[in-house]
């Protein structure tokens, strides 16, 4: 990978599998900056849609 791509790109990623390979609906999934840095991703929450 060039060097200049990598300014792009995380230094760290977190993630989690969710009901055991099943599909889930779409949406967009949320997490608060501290609980991200706290590494508590219990706290992810799914944001469901809005009609504007």
């Amino acid at each position: 990978m060039r060097h200049r791509l990598r300014t792009f790109l995380p230094n760290a990623v977190a993630g989690r599998h969710y009901d055991h390979g099943r599909t889930l609906p779409n949406g967009d999934f949320a997490i608060s900056h501290h609980d991200l840095l706290a590494g508590d991703l219990d706290s992810i929450e799914r944001l469901q849609p809005t009609r504007r």
